[in-house]
This record gives structure tokens, C-alpha cells and sequence, in this order.
């Protein structure tokens, strides 16, 4: 599995969650509450997860970035 291929799958999954319980709210009064907000907790933890990635990679690329103009300084 490549590093960019684990992302997308973590994020079809969420998605998919999302879906099911937005799928799943007209199923009973009782429990519309929590399927609601599992459909709007997936797309924040979406949200989250994603700019976690985006930032680390900036991160991960900056410092490689810098290490090598170290070397080449040196």
C-alpha cells in the first residue's frame, strides 16, 4: 500500500460512514439524534484528518527542503 493510497481509503470509509448515517436518521425518532450526528462527526474528522496530512507533508517537505540546503552550504 502506497502512502497515498491509505489516505484516500481512510477517507472513502469516513465518507461511507457518513452516508450510512445520514441514510440511517429517518430510521426511528429515537435514535435520529445520534445518526445526524454521526453523519456531521464524519465529515469533521474528514476534515481534521486531512488537514493533518496536508500540514505534515508541508512539514515533512520544508524540512527536507532545509536539510538539503544545509548540504549544499556546507
Amino acid at each position: 500500500m502506497t502512502s497515498h493510497t491509505q489516505p484516500r481509503l481512510i477517507g472513502v470509509a469516513v465518507g461511507a460512514l457518513g452516508l450510512v448515517s445520514i441514510a440511517l436518521v429517518g430510521l426511528s425518532e429515537s435514535t435520529a439524534g445520534i445518526f445526524e450526528r454521526g453523519s456531521v462527526y464524519s465529515w469533521l474528522l474528514w476534515s481534521v484528518v486531512t488537514g493533518a496530512l496536508i500540514l505534515t507533508r508541508y512539514a515533512l517537505r520544508h524540512a527536507a527542503v532545509a536539510e538539503r540546503a544545509e548540504h549544499v552550504a556546507a
